[in-house]
């Protein structure tokens, strides 16, 4: 059954990619406008990110840092005991943000040329 199932799902993959307007990439399905709120939005949620973590650009390598006994980063590894994250995993997540807004301004460069 679940190999019938993954044919069928793998068929319908193969007949949507045959058509001209159908793409692989959500992005690239979106409107002009819509991109535009969407990376509006995906700035916002970067910047609340830092925010909450109390993240600044000038201290964004020391924070990668273990050892660092800046007042700056035992404040951001106070706050990630009490949400439960390691350091890595803040950092991961920074980087998966910040890719987003990447691959948002890569569609809106691909618009517009």
């Amino acid at each position: 059954m679940q190999e019938y199932r993954s044919e069928l799902v793998a068929e319908v993959r193969k007949r949507r990619m045959a058509r001209h307007d159908f793409s692989d990439n959500l992005l690239n399905e979106l409107n002009p406008q819509s991109l535009a709120m969407f990376h509006e939005r995906a700035c916002v949620e970067l910047s609340d990110f830092r925010n909450y973590f109390h993240w600044d650009r000038d201290l964004s390598d020391g924070l990668a840092n273990p050892y660092g006994e800046e007042q700056q980063h035992i404040v951001f590894k106070e706050l990630c005991y009490v949400n439960k994250v390691t350091p890595e995993q803040v950092l991961d997540f920074e980087f998966i943000l910040q890719k987003r807004i990447y691959d948002i301004e890569d569609v809106i460069d691909h618009h517009f040329e």
